[in-house]
C-alpha cells in the first residue's frame, strides 16, 4: 500500500515493482538537506504560496529531487497545489532518469486531472513539454497538446519542439508561421532544426530574417 500522500498522486496500475524502488528512494531515502523548509507547526505549513516559491526555486536551481520531494511535503502538509507547484513539479520530472520519469508522469497526469487544472495554461503546457520529451509518448505528446487551451509562447514552443524532436520539419514550420508572437527560443529552435535535417540554406535565410539578433541567437 502506498502512503496517502502518494496516493494522491493516483499511480497507475502499470506503476509496477519495477518503479517502487527508486520512487519510494527518490522521495524517502533524503539526506538532510532536503528537510521541508518549514518546522512543525510553523504556520506558514500552512500557506500554498510560501510552498510553490520553495518548489519553484528547487527546480529552476536544477535540483528535481529536492522540488519533487517538496512537492510531495507539501500534499503531506495539507495546502491545495496551485498551478505553479505542479508545472514546477512536471518541469523537474523530466530531468529525472529515464527509468522513473516515464511512470511520474503518467502519475502527475492523473494528479492533475485530479485537481481539476486541466484548463489551466501553465500545468498543461508544462505536462504536453514533458511528454513530448520522452521516448515512445509522441501519441499522448500530441493529444495533451492539442488540448491546451489557451496557447501562450512557452506552449507554442512547445509544440514547435515536439515537431521538431519528431522529424517533421514541415509540421513544424506551419507551427511557426502561425505564432502571432516570436521569442528567442522559436527562431533559435527553427533555425537548428532546418539546420539538423541538412537544408543550410533555408536555416541560413531564416536567421537572416530575425528582426533583432542577441548573443542567443
Amino acid at each position: 500500500m502506498f502512503p496517502p500522500c502518494l496516493q494522491q498522486l493516483r499511480l497507475p496500475r502499470s506503476f509496477n515493482s519495477r518503479y517502487k524502488l527508486p520512487f519510494f528512494s527518490l522521495f524517502f531515502s533524503h539526506s538532510s538537506s532536503s528537510t521541508p523548509p518549514f518546522p512543525e507547526g510553523d504556520p506558514n505549513a500552512s500557506s500554498s504560496s510560501l510552498w510553490t516559491a520553495a518548489i519553484r526555486s528547487a527546480a529552476d536551481a536544477g535540483r528535481p529531487r529536492r522540488a519533487l520531494h517538496l512537492y510531495i511535503s507539501m500534499l503531506r502538509s495539507g495546502p491545495q497545489p496551485c498551478p505553479f507547484a505542479v508545472a514546477a513539479a512536471l518541469k523537474s520530472i523530466s530531468r529525472l532518469p529515464p527509468s522513473i520519469s516515464p511512470p511520474l508522469t503518467s502519475s502527475f497526469h492523473a494528479h492533475l486531472l485530479k485537481l481539476g487544472l486541466r484548463s489551466h495554461v501553465y500545468p498543461h503546457t508544462a505536462l504536453a513539454d514533458l511528454y513530448s520529451r520522452l521516448p515512445q509518448s509522441s501519441d499522448a505528446a500530441h493529444k495533451v497538446l492539442d488540448e491546451v487551451p489557451v496557447r501562450n509562447i512557452v506552449s507554442w514552443n512547445s509544440v514547435l519542439s515536439y515537431h521538431l524532436r519528431s522529424g517533421d520539419l514541415h509540421a513544424a514550420r506551419k507551427v511557426f508561421d502561425e505564432m502571432l508572437a516570436r521569442d528567442v527560443v522559436s527562431w533559435n529552435s527553427m533555425v537548428a532544426g532546418l539546420a539538423k535535417a541538412g537544408d543550410m540554406d533555408r536555416a541560413f535565410a531564416l536567421f537572416e530574417s530575425i528582426p533583432e539578433k542577441n548573443p542567443a541567437s
